[in-house]
């Protein structure tokens, strides 16, 4: 099995070394990323609105749930 495993590895480096050049992944982006949790997000959300909140400054959040957003848009299939 360790043999399946090497080149596997190696297509998914190439694979992701592609899309990488082609996507541009936004610092903001928390999900599936290393080392960015949702616990950052939520601390990122707290200090905005310790912050403008302290100024008397309204702050809007929009939330977006891409997998059932992706899942309602008719593609004509």
């Amino acid at each position: 099995m360790q043999r399946v495993q090497a080149p596997v590895k190696v297509i998914e480096r190439v694979f992701e070394r592609r899309i990488g050049e082609k996507v541009k992944i936004d610092a903001m982006q928390f999900g599936f990323m290393p080392r960015k949790g949702t616990t950052d997000a939520i601390f990122t959300v707290w200090q905005m609105q310790e912050k403008y909140g302290c100024k008397g400054k309204k702050l809007y959040f929009a939330f977006v749930d891409l997998e059932k957003a992706f899942d309602r848009v008719h593609r004509g299939h």
